[in-house]
């Protein structure tokens, strides 16, 4: 197994809304786009129009060391106390990559372990 990660994304809530926001880290094959693996969901962030959600901290996966993926964030708005208003997933296009934390090397397209 690979673990791979990155940092949490920064989200803001739409113009003139409260809203309560959460993200989940997500691993796609470079291939074909098919979900490789999955984080748990974050804690809630609950801003005001305009304000960034931030959250501290790294997300992880663990991918197959063969594979190789792409990381991604799925990102919900909600209304306070529920109500799902929609989700955005955002991928990054280039990564930093370490090897057993000798690094970073890149930056890179995809994460990808070499044989």
């Amino acid at each position: 197994m690979v673990v791979a990660g990155g940092q949490p994304p920064i989200a803001w809530a739409a113009p003139g809304r409260t809203q309560s926001i959460r993200y989940q880290l997500i691993a796609l094959s470079a291939y074909n786009g098919q979900i490789l693996a999955t984080s748990n969901w974050s804690g809630w962030q609950t801003v005001r129009g305009n304000t960034a959600a931030r959250w501290s901290g790294a997300g992880y996966v663990n991918v197959h060391w063969r594979s190789n993926a792409k990381i991604a964030f799925n990102i919900e708005f909600y209304r306070p106390g529920g109500g799902f208003q929609g989700r955005v997933t955002a991928t990054p296009n280039s990564y930093l990559y370490y090897d057993q934390r000798i690094g970073p090397f890149g930056p890179i397209a995809t994460c990808y372990k070499w044989r």
